[in-house]
């Protein structure tokens, strides 16, 4: 079978984890077509079938490599032994396990584009494809009634722990100790020559989300030159009972076109100096009691956010000004207080960048 044409989900979320799925296809493999509500899948002289099924093995690859599992909830785990059921597995068999039984039926599929479209025998979704967020829309799958109607087959199911298993990137202990799980989502389905999932993999774990603005510069940092994408990076706490979201920040195109010249000139030469600073910046969400170098560390961030972006000059010596300012303010003393040291330390930093941004013009 040459093509299979995949409907592509009402609900911005459920989207993007499609939209997941389908950056793990080897563009050398196979063309993909976005039509209307769809996306067509055409293999380059082979079967769409092995393309597909090389993809749900790409799938648990990175899993392995990164030692992610996916959440199960108590009332998931419910379902997913009837999806194993299907698959003629046991209740044993974890998720990998399960991929891999589904990456070798797609093979042995004939018609796997009615396959795809039949909804014979249904499955309420997964708690980690019910994330509420206000930033995608107010309530997916849910109508005005706030009832759950939306069911969906084995195939879709597939889909969606792909996509969530190839976007979970890292986590870090946030506010009461709680553990947030990262996720990178394309926001389209733009064609590049990168591949997706293996660029964002080598992205270091960062230490928070908070704020946007060193989370942002943290990604943009580790990034190649040209990597023009859009993602959305979403903190999600995940199912005991519920996926709750806990923030949503996106990194645009734009603003790495924007940024390409001057933060290339970092990530040559600087570019440990530059995650210091936004490493110190991202621990705020972790921390308990108040941190004035962190505070200070976030201060210049914001502004560095904008430094590095063509048409910011005045940020530039905005950085360079408060930096040094405080700088000398803090050298003046002889305090040996340890959070005097860190402020100083920070500001040292912060102003060396801003004499490297100063000096490229």
């Amino acid at each position: 079978m040459k093509s299979v044409r995949i409907t592509l989900p009402e609900f911005p979320y459920i989207r993007f984890l499609y939209y997941a799925f389908i950056k793990l296809i080897d563009s050398d493999k196979a063309n993909i077509r976005v039509i209307n509500n769809a996306v067509e899948l055409e293999a380059k002289g082979g079967d769409i079938r092995d393309v597909l099924s090389s993809v749900i093995e790409y799938v648990v690859e990175l899993s392995k490599e990164s030692d992610l599992s996916f959440p199960l909830s108590g009332n998931d785990k419910k379902i997913f032994k009837e999806l194993k059921k299907e698959l003629g597995l046991s209740e044993n068999d974890d998720v990998l396990n399960t991929l891999n039984k589904y990456s070798s039926k797609i093979k042995g599929i004939n018609d796997i584009q009615s396959a795809f479209e039949d909804n014979s025998n249904t499955y309420s979704p997964l708690q980690a494809f019910l994330l509420e967020t206000y930033s995608l829309t107010r309530a997916p799958f849910f109508n005005g009634n706030y009832k759950h109607d939306h069911l969906m087959n084995l195939h879709q199911m597939m889909i969606c722990v792909a996509g969530y298993l190839a976007s979970k990137h890292s986590s870090y202990k946030g506010k009461d100790k709680k553990r947030i799980t990262i996720l990178f989502l394309p926001i389209n389905l733009k064609v590049t020559r990168y591949n997706f999932y293996r660029i964002i993999r080598d992205i270091p774990n960062p230490y928070g989300m908070s704020p946007e603005e060193a989370l942002i510069l943290w990604i943009a940092l580790h990034l190649p030159k040209d990597f023009y994408e859009d993602i959305l990076v979403l903190g999600v706490e995940e199912p005991g009972q519920s996926m709750q979201p806990v923030s949503s920040i996106t990194v645009s195109s734009e603003f790495l076109r924007r940024a390409e010249r001057r933060l290339e000139m970092l990530r040559e030469d600087y570019k440990d100096l530059v995650k210091e600073l936004l490493s110190y910046a991202l621990r705020k969400e972790s921390e308990v009691k108040p941190q004035p170098g962190i505070d200070d560390a976030i201060e210049y961030v914001k502004l560095l956010y904008l430094a590095v972006q063509e048409g910011y000059e005045k940020e530039i010596l905005e950085l360079a000004l408060r930096s040094s300012r405080r700088e000398a303010l803090l050298a003046s003393t002889s305090s040996q207080d340890n959070a005097i040291r860190d402020r100083l330390n920070v500001a040292r930093k912060a102003r060396t960048i801003s004499k490297i941004l100063l000096e490229s013009g």
